[in-house]
């Protein structure tokens, strides 16, 4: 989400007053200080980008296809091509949803969708949207313990029954680190600040654990990051 950074700076409009706080326009008739680098402006302009983008991608012509001899053809026969590009949930709109997905990955760092089959065809009935704040994922067991009653899921998944979608990757966040000045490393050591764990982070974990490093998962990065 090393997005919405670049574009606070490049629409950065603040102006200073005492304790590093900014001085809002009123808002209801009270004037509100935010955190440097957090005015109105900032939140507003990073909302208006995700839904550019979000809107952009939704737009886009999704095919759904199948290998025939040693090609691939687009098969708008099938279900799945249905719930992809016409209607994926009954409540959602294929636009609708890939808008979701994407801001959910863009403000939420992850999106989970989780196929619904029918019990008498065993077909993909739906595809459940769950907001990413109904999820808690285990990487130690390889599950997904998900809560969400508005998209009708509940209940402890393994990861083969839940699309994963993620905003960060390995190379993106050392470039992110890079950005800030930082310099990212291939092995954790005494002199390591932070290890940024994604899932099943294995050995460096452990080694991190024993020399006392500390450990932030993606989310805590991001955080740490819009401080």
């Amino acid at each position: 989400m090393g997005l919405f950074q670049y574009l606070k700076r490049m629409f950065s409009y603040e102006a200073s007053v005492g304790n590093g706080m900014v001085a809002a326009p009123r808002v209801g008739g009270a004037a509100m200080l935010y955190p440097s680098g957090s005015s109105p402006l900032h939140v507003a302009t990073v909302y208006r980008c995700v839904d550019l983008l979000a809107n952009s991608v939704a737009n886009l012509r999704l095919q759904y296809m199948r290998k025939k001899g040693e090609i691939f053809v687009e098969d708008t026969n099938s279900r799945l091509h249905y719930l992809l590009t016409v209607q994926p949930d009954t409540y959602l709109s294929a636009f609708d949803f890939w808008r979701q997905v994407v801001t959910y990955m863009l403000l939420k760092g992850n999106a989970y969708i989780v196929p619904v089959y029918d019990t008498l065809t065993m077909e993909i009935a739906r595809l459940a949207l769950v907001d990413p704040s109904c999820v808690a994922h285990d990487t130690v067991h390889d599950t997904y313990t998900i809560t969400d009653m508005n998209a009708g899921i509940s209940g402890t998944f393994d990861e083969g029954e839940v699309i994963h979608l993620k905003n960060y990757t390995r190379d993106g966040i050392q470039m992110r680190l890079l950005e800030l000045g930082a310099k990212p490393g291939s092995s954790v050591s005494k002199n390591t600040d932070y290890l940024i764990v994604g899932e099943k982070a294995g050995s460096k974990l452990a080694k991190a654990q024993q020399l006392g490093v500390k450990t932030l998962t993606e989310q805590e990065f991001e955080n740490m990051l819009a401080e």
